[in-house]
């Protein structure tokens, strides 16, 4: 299928709903989907006996979430949330704070952050509540980029910025499931494809859903 004429239907699907914007992804997300894709083709290279299944989204009466990517390995699961954050990162009583010096000005700019670890403890769990199988599943974020100039992190939980350290971590620690419940549990879990396309010189984003084609994008579900 040509990607211009399919995201052409995509508008015209808002066109006609009599919305005002169409499926556009801004840079800074863009950025972070890119840098996902880089971190799995990393991970699989150092782990090439890894499954993994990028973009699972969860979606339920208590909400909806998604998992960035979840890696199965031996009788383990890992679900992980990548940040391609720059700059520095102070966590402060559980959110972050975001320092970035302009490179022109000099000027410092502070941003707060939604924290990872939340989202990827409420995506676990809706993501268990969705598949009616027992598996334990491994909760960590990962800080991606290489423009990340310090991070300190109060919470004890599970992250990491060296991608050596966490394949270290993958293949000798988390929790295990019992007998085979993770693979049939990784198996249950569908993940989701992006596609994107440029038009008028804005990027275009939309999720489909591979086991009904359901295209899911910001501005609304579209269903084939």
């Amino acid at each position: 299928m040509n990607f211009n004429f399919f995201f052409h239907k995509i508008k015209m699907y808002f066109v006609r709903a009599k919305e005002l914007r169409i499926p556009y992804i801004d840079k800074v997300k863009l950025y972070g989907d890119f840098g996902e894709e880089k971190f799995t083709e990393l991970l699989c290279q150092e782990l090439p006996s890894c499954k993994i299944k990028r973009n699972v989204i969860v979606s339920g009466k208590e909400g909806k979430a998604e998992i960035d990517c979840l890696v199965l390995y031996d009788d383990k699961l890992f679900a992980i949330e990548i940040k391609s954050w720059k700059g520095r990162i102070v966590e402060q009583e559980g959110e972050f704070l975001q320092e970035k010096t302009d490179c022109y000005t000099g000027e410092k700019h502070m941003k707060y952050l939604r924290s990872p670890f939340h989202q990827i403890e409420r995506a676990i769990y809706l993501l268990k509540k969705s598949v009616p199988i027992k598996a334990w599943i491994n909760a960590i974020v990962f800080f991606e980029n290489n423009e990340l100039m310090d991070i300190s992190v109060d919470s004890n939980k599970v992250w990491f910025n060296d991608i050596r350290n966490l394949v270290n971590y993958i293949r000798s620690e988390g929790k295990s499931s019992f007998g085979k419940t993770a693979k049939d549990f990784f198996d249950e879990c569908v993940p989701a494809d992006c596609l994107y396309g440029n038009y008028s010189d804005q990027y275009l984003h939309c999720t489909i859903n591979r086991d009904l084609f359901q295209i899911d994008t910001p501005q609304g579900v579209i269903v084939s």
